[in-house]
């Protein structure tokens, strides 16, 4: 009995001891840890505060109106400038006669009977007397040497003989001038005048471009170094070279042939150095 008790014994021990070691539990291995890191951070960008929206496009107030007591204004023309467009461009309608002064040349023996009147509109010339030439020359338009001028004036007989001579003039001093003149009957001539001397024709010849009688012609003459260029209503007739007269004033004239009684009507007169501003034929 006592050795069964004592298996007993050593079996309970043995139970014991494996029961001991069996109530040890096993270390549980650390577990891998689990992806629990701290997340990678979305795009989080910072967005626009909604107080502060980005600007539209602002556009016209629909009740800023255009009143419609201010009418648009129409297109009207341009008028045509008058008086000094420059110190060398000068155009008149002969509103004033401000800055010319008038001369006269005649075989006569005696002062010739003549006026001239600026009516508002026009410079108006009347000769009483035969073989009266009658200039008008601008005091304060002079043209150095090498400088170029277009002289242009439009006249017109209203009253008078049918013979006429009407002329345009450029480089007019003391000592001579050039003067291109036409005649109411269709002929033309260009004249060297020097005040030793008198005139000399540089040329002559006819033409249809002028207006016969009582009708009005515009007479026009370019002076640019030795060149002389004529021109009638438009027309240009001819080209003549010359080199006596090398600077001085313009102006234009009229006279009288074999009779006097003539009216003549100056509507207009130009003198541009600037050669751009006229549009001449070639």
């Amino acid at each position: 009995m006592k050795k069964i008790f004592a298996m007993l014994l050593v079996l309970c021990a043995a139970m014991t001891l494996s029961n001991c070691t069996l109530l040890q539990p096993e270390p549980t291995a650390t577990p891998e840890p689990t992806e629990t890191d701290t997340p990678v951070p979305t795009d989080t960008a910072t967005p626009i505060p909604t107080d502060t929206p980005v600007p539209t496009e602002t556009t016209t107030p629909t009740n800023t109106l255009v009143p419609t007591n201010t009418p648009r204004p129409t297109k009207t023309a341009t008028p045509t400038p008058y008086g000094f467009l420059s110190k060398k461009d000068y155009v008149t309608d002969f509103s004033v006669g401000d800055g010319w002064f008038d001369i006269y040349l005649t075989p006569l023996n005696k002062r010739p009977d003549y006026g001239v009147t600026y009516t508002g509109k026009e410079a108006e010339i009347s000769i009483e007397t035969k073989q009266t030439y009658v200039y008008l020359i601008h005091e304060d338009l002079w043209y150095d040497e090498g400088e170029p001028v277009y002289v242009e004036t439009t006249i017109n007989v209203t009253d008078g003989p049918y013979d006429n001579h009407m002329s345009v003039v450029c480089r007019f001093t003391d000592d001579g001038w050039y003067e291109f003149s036409i005649r109411s009957g269709g002929n033309w001539e260009l004249f060297d005048h020097d005040n030793d001397d008198g005139y000399k024709w540089l040329d002559t010849g006819a033409t249809y471009s002028i207006n016969m009688r009582y009708d009005e012609n515009t007479i026009g003459m370019l002076c640019d170094e030795d060149a002389l260029t004529l021109f009638i209503n438009g027309e240009k007739i001819k080209t003549v070279y010359d080199d006596k007269h090398e600077e001085g004033s313009v102006g234009f004239s009229v006279k009288t042939i074999a009779y006097g009684g003539s009216v003549y009507e100056v509507s207009s007169f130009s003198a541009i150095n600037d050669l751009s501003m006229v549009d001449l034929p070639d």
